[in-house]
């Protein structure tokens, strides 16, 4: 969000943000479950959703490996699944895969099936994440 501040040509008096303090640099009001509490930030939350969707359905045509048309990018299981098959691809963003990452080695250990350092971080080698 910080990049698309900076971004913009024309900076806002007032910035309404959804969630939580991102220390944004310019003014701006966070707004705890802002899309229900706000028209504006709820319009924006639609907005954005079906942007991402959309984006998500060209993505398939590149990587239908993945089937970014069904999960939306969401952490599905079927994204996870992909994800552990494939590998992960450039449009993977590192702060998704370090939380992916997190679940799958959880599972992993629950499961009995990660029992040592050593796979842990083969894994983690895996998803070509620095934790």
């Amino acid at each position: 969000m910080t990049d698309a501040v900076n971004g913009l040509e024309v900076k806002p008096d007032i910035t309404l943000v959804d969630g939580v303090n991102t220390n944004l640099p310019i003014n701006a009001e966070y707004v705890v479950k802002g899309d229900l509490k706000s028209y504006t930030i709820g319009c924006a939350s639609i907005l954005a959703k079906v942007y991402r969707d959309n984006l998500m359905v060209e993505w398939a045509k590149t990587y239908p490996e993945y089937g970014f048309e069904k999960h939306k990018g969401y952490g599905t299981k079927l994204h996870y699944e992909m994800i552990a098959e494939h590998g992960i691809c450039e449009e993977h963003r590192r702060t998704f895969l370090k939380k992916i990452l997190r679940c799958l080695l959880l599972r992993e250990l629950q499961v009995g099936q990660l029992t040592d350092l050593k796979s842990c971080l083969q894994a983690v080698r895996l998803f070509d994440l620095h934790i």
